[in-house]
């Protein structure tokens, strides 16, 4: 249990950093602010060119404002495989992002793993992940029990330029979007490619 003002919780990660994690657990860090600016990655920040291979991890519990667990911000590209996202919460000032907030031209791409239980706070979108004039890749992943104000599952945006989320062969399910009932929310300028994949109510 770690905690950072601002950003990162356990890591601030910048400039083309791009360690590998791997079989690790990441439990209740917080970045937390004082301030209208938003505190992001509550256990992991990826910022300018930066990022991370993350391999067999857990990230239960983790909180701040944008991306309770991981937050990946301009032009940072991050690999996630067999990883599990519990319990993780963005709230405050962010946007919203319960397990992953990212953003600014930056990459995610998740493969094999397990969201479950996050949550965005009020007036927030993507319980689980957030994507914002970004692209995100998803495979093999199941999204359960994530909550949001809006897109219980899975939010994508713009506001001046494009976005993408590719989804492939994964799981949408019990995720509540409460004030919208949506669980997948694309809007503005996003480039969404859903296939082989279970949507409830899709």
């Amino acid at each position: 249990m770690n905690s950072a003002s601002s950003a990162g919780g356990a890591i601030y990660n910048t400039r083309g950093s791009i360690p590998t994690i791997s079989d690790s657990t990441f439990t209740s860090n917080v970045a937390s602010t004082t301030t209208n600016t938003p505190a992001a990655g509550g256990a992991i920040y990826n910022y300018d060119h930066a990022g991370v291979v993350l391999m067999g991890c857990t990230f239960k519990q983790n909180r701040s404002d944008e991306g309770g667990a991981i937050t990946n911000w301009v032009s940072s590209t991050t690999r996630v495989t067999n990883c599990s996202f519990i319990s993780n919460q963005a709230g405050g000032y962010g946007n919203g992002g319960g397990a992953i907030y990212n953003s600014s031209s930056s990459t995610i791409m998740v493969s094999n793993c397990v969201f479950n239980g996050n949550t965005a706070g009020a007036f927030r979108k993507g319980g689980a992940i957030f994507n914002l004039e970004a692209g995100a890749v998803i495979t093999n992943c199941t999204f359960s029990g994530n909550a949001s104000d809006s897109a219980g599952a899975v939010y994508s945006g713009t506001f001046a330029t494009t976005a993408s989320v590719t989804m492939t062969n994964s799981i949408v399910w019990n995720n509540v979007g409460e004030d919208d009932n949506t669980q997948l929310l694309f809007t503005g300028g996003t480039v969404a490619n859903v296939t082989y994949s279970d949507v409830e109510g899709g």
